[in-house]
């Protein structure tokens, strides 16, 4: 039958700026495959393609045209692994963004006229603002914002995304929430909603290095998985919209991923080649559909062969998007500073980082 992300192919133009998705199993083959050794495959792609889905932002709207740099922003490249490479200045993502500035309340109302026709056949909450606001802050120019936008718009159609918004409306922020969502977190410790950082972002957390991915694609299955993902998306962002509205600023998602656990092993299999294909699907989805959503991506107890790993992804990202990536080590007082520049005390320990 028809494969509801098809659409995706035609509407998914990340503007000229933006990572496309990767396969970074270009590397030698193993002659052997166990458990652990799937687990990594799967799980260093998935990290892969998770660090390219921070979006896009290279230049913001500004009176003159021009952009301007965005505040809190290290622009030295983001890796660590505990002296590995020379490890960044600490730098906190700070106050969350201000909402509309008078520039952008123009390129909205250009955007909403352009698109009126087909805004007509959408839930309203598509054409909101804030739904477009990330648009316009997520991509280069306006006409690349706008021409996402009406690609977005024949993806939501195609994927009948106005039902699942109608059904995520209400949920709280949690994965067990979600259709599927008991299965998968047998598989993949996620907390979507671990509380907020200073600036007031939401805040997620994964057990990546704990991940069953291979169980993933056994128990749960290809299908039931991406409707979980779609699910997420639209709630994520929905739950979004609402905190930047009631708080006057936009709120983003800052993202933990904490890979303890992951053992060195041999790469590509059968399992990780589907693994590929499917980060690549749900990517191209986060990156078109979703931009604009992750301000801060944080990977913590990153194993010494992860620099492999991360010099293969970071050649296909965009300097902008490099730099809202931190990668650490085991090195817990080097990657905890990191995190305390964003994070309470209160939260760190809720996550359990401190005593």
């Amino acid at each position: 039958g028809h494969d509801p992300w098809a659409p995706l192919g035609r509407a998914s133009s990340l503007g000229a700026g933006a990572a496309p998705p990767m396969d970074v199993y270009s590397v030698a083959v193993a002659e052997s495959w166990d458990r652990e050794q799937a687990l990594l495959t799967t799980t260093l792609v998935i990290m892969a393609a998770v660090a390219t889905s921070v979006s896009y932002r290279a230049r913001r709207w500004s009176p003159d045209g021009k952009g301007a740099h965005v505040a809190g922003e290290d622009p030295a490249d983001a890796a660590d692994l505990d002296g590995a490479e020379p490890a960044p200045k600490p730098t906190a993502v700070g106050a969350a963004q201000p909402l509309v500035t008078p520039t952008e309340r123009v390129a909205i109302d250009r955007l909403r006229a352009a698109l009126r026709a087909q805004l007509e056949a959408h839930d309203p909450t598509v054409a909101s603002d804030l739904r477009v606001l990330r648009f316009l802050r997520g991509l280069p120019t306006e006409e690349e914002a706008r021409a996402q936008f009406e690609g977005m718009l024949a993806w939501r159609k195609a994927m009948r995304m106005d039902e699942v918004s109608a059904a995520v409306q209400g949920l709280p922020l949690r994965g067990d929430a979600l259709p599927h969502g008991d299965l998968i977190a047998r598989f993949y410790p996620a907390t979507l909603s671990a509380g907020r950082t200073r600036g007031g972002h939401l805040l997620s957390r994964e057990l990546t290095g704990r991940a069953d991915v291979p169980a993933i694609f056994k128990v749960v299955g290809k299908a039931r998985t991406k409707e979980w993902f779609l699910h997420f998306f639209e709630l994520r962002c929905l739950s979004m919209d609402r905190l930047s509205e009631s708080e006057g600023r936009l709120v983003q998602n800052y993202q933990i991923k904490d890979l303890e656990g992951l053992r060195l092993a041999a790469v590509l299999s059968p399992d990780g080649r589907r693994g590929v294909a499917l980060v690549k699907e749900i990517l191209s989805t986060a990156l078109a559909c979703f931009p604009e959503s992750v301000c801060k991506l944080v990977i913590i107890n990153a194993p010494s062969y992860f620099t492999w790993v991360w010099a293969a992804v970071s050649t296909v990202l965009n300097d902008h998007t490099r730099r809202k990536v931190r990668i650490y080590g085991t090195n817990k007082e080097r990657w905890l500073a990191e995190l305390r520049q964003d994070l309470d005390e209160e939260v760190l320990r809720e996550l359990g980082y401190v005593s």
